[in-house]
């Protein structure tokens, strides 16, 4: 009976502490980091000041921080769970999952990247050394996917980073262009968005083998 009640106690605690991160991540991306105190984020909340003293003792820094590692691993997770999904499916399609799948990760975690892009003093806090390395991973398993699919004939020898930074460039735009609510981005229209991946499947088809087969 009692480690049931030790159980419950500690999910009430997760909750209480998932309750303080979402709502201070609410209140950072709209008002901003330094013009939200620990006193008016409690407020909101209708809790004691000291209760997120208890959960980050290093205050509203350690939240922050704490916010920001905790959103960005779980949208990495998100993301790698898509990697054997699209190995052995088309190119083109490949590319059009990937787009979809960034883009509803970024957009569940958009108040984090809103709160990323428009306060320099937040970008001073985060600690990124410690999740540069899984924004690495993710482009390492793309570029291997690349040169995989180039083994294979499907698509021709070239500069597999120039290739991976390009698709990356056009997707970051229009991800970008959505989260400030920007009109006019290329990927937002489903016909445009499949032109612009054909046109740049289309160029790393040219001149493989496999294209080459298929010439009349």
């Amino acid at each position: 009976m009692e480690e049931q009640r030790m159980t419950r106690r500690q999910e009430q605690a997760l909750e209480s502490r998932q309750r303080l991160m979402e709502a201070a991540l609410q209140l950072f991306s709209r008002n901003g980091y330094a013009e939200t105190s620990v006193h008016a984020l409690c407020t909101h909340l209708g809790v004691a000041d000291s209760l997120l003293y208890h959960y980050f003792p290093g205050g509203k820094k350690e939240l922050i921080q704490t916010i920001v590692l905790e959103n960005f691993t779980a949208l990495i997770g998100e993301l790698n769970r898509l990697n054997e999904m699209v190995c052995d499916v088309p190119l083109d399609a490949m590319i059009e999952m990937l787009y979809q799948a960034i883009r509803k990760a970024v957009m569940s975690h958009q108040d984090l990247f809103r709160l990323l892009l428009q306060q320099q003093p937040v970008r001073d806090l985060v600690p990124y050394e410690l999740f540069t390395g899984m924004i690495s991973a993710r482009q390492q398993w793309f570029l291997n996917l690349l040169r995989a699919r180039s083994a294979t004939g499907e698509i021709q020898p070239m500069d597999f980073d120039a290739a991976a930074e390009t698709l990356d460039s056009m997707m970051l735009y229009h991800l970008g262009t959505e989260l400030l609510g920007l009109p006019g981005s290329p990927l937002g229209r489903d016909e445009n968005r499949k032109r612009l991946i054909a046109h740049q499947v289309e160029l790393w088809k040219r001149n493989s083998p496999q294209s080459a087969r298929t010439q009349p």
